[in-house]
C-alpha cells in the first residue's frame, strides 16, 4: 500500500514537472531548451488537455446550475401552457352555447359568403357548362361510333380491293386542301401588303397635292 502511494505521488510530482517545465518554457525562451517540433506539438497537446480538463472542472458547477435552471423554466412554461389551456376549457364550458352561437354567427356573416362565392359559385358554373356540353359530347361519339362500326367497318371488309384508292384518294384530297388553304393564306398577305402600299400611296399623293 505504501509502494502503491509512492508510486501515484512519484507520477503527480513528474506530471507536475512536466507542466511547470512547460509552462515556464513558454515564458522563458532559452535556445538552450529549444526542443523539436514534434515534442512542442506533444507537450502543446498535454497542456492543452490539462487546461480543457481543469476548465471542465471548474465549469461543472455552473453546467450544473444551468442545467437545473434550464429544467425549472421549461417545467414552468409547461406548466403555465397546462393552466391555460385549463381556463380555455373550463371557460368554453361554461359558455358553451355562447361560444357556438358566436362562432355560427361569425360563420354565417363572414366565412359562409367566402366559401359560397369563391368555391360553390365557381362549381355551380362549371356544372352548368358541363351539363350541358356532356350530352352533346356523348351524342356526337356515340355518332362517330356507330359511322364506324355500321359504316366504314363493313365497307372495308365488302370492298377490300378499293381500300388503297380510297387511301391515296383521301391523301390527295388532304393535300389539295392544304394546298388551298396555303394559296388563300397567300391572297390575304398579298392583298394586305398592296392595301398598305395604296394608302401609302395616297398619302403621299395628298401630300404632294397640298404642296
Amino acid at each position: 500500500m505504501i509502494l502503491l502511494l509512492y508510486c501515484v505521488f512519484l507520477q503527480l510530482l513528474c506530471v507536475s514537472e512536466r507542466v511547470l517545465n512547460k509552462v515556464l518554457g513558454i515564458v522563458i525562451c532559452d535556445p538552450r531548451t529549444l526542443k523539436s517540433n514534434l515534442r512542442n506539438m506533444l507537450d502543446n497537446l498535454f497542456l492543452a488537455g490539462i487546461f480543457s480538463f481543469v476548465l471542465g472542472l471548474l465549469s461543472l458547477p455552473l453546467q450544473v446550475v444551468s442545467t437545473v435552471l434550464s429544467f425549472l423554466a421549461r417545467n414552468i412554461l409547461v406548466s403555465v401552457w397546462v393552466l391555460m389551456l385549463v381556463a380555455l376549457m373550463i371557460n368554453v364550458s361554461e359558455s358553451s352555447s355562447a361560444v357556438l352561437s358566436t362562432t355560427v354567427n361569425m360563420y354565417n356573416s363572414a366565412v359562409g359568403p367566402s366559401i359560397d362565392m369563391l368555391i360553390v359559385k365557381p362549381l355551380q358554373f362549371l356544372d352548368l357548362i358541363f351539363s350541358a356540353l356532356v350530352p352533346l359530347y356523348n351524342g356526337v361519339a356515340w355518332m362517330i361510333s356507330q359511322i364506324f362500326m355500321k359504316v366504314a367497318i363493313p365497307f372495308l371488309g365488302v370492298h377490300v380491293d378499293r381500300l388503297p384508292r380510297l387511301v391515296g384518294d383521301f391523301g390527295l384530297m388532304c393535300a389539295t386542301t392544304g394546298r388551298a388553304c396555303a394559296i388563300l393564306a397567300d391572297r390575304y398577305v398579298q392583298c394586305g401588303i398592296q392595301a398598305q402600299r395604296q394608302n401609302v400611296y395616297l398619302e403621299n399623293f395628298n401630300a404632294s397635292s397640298h404642296v
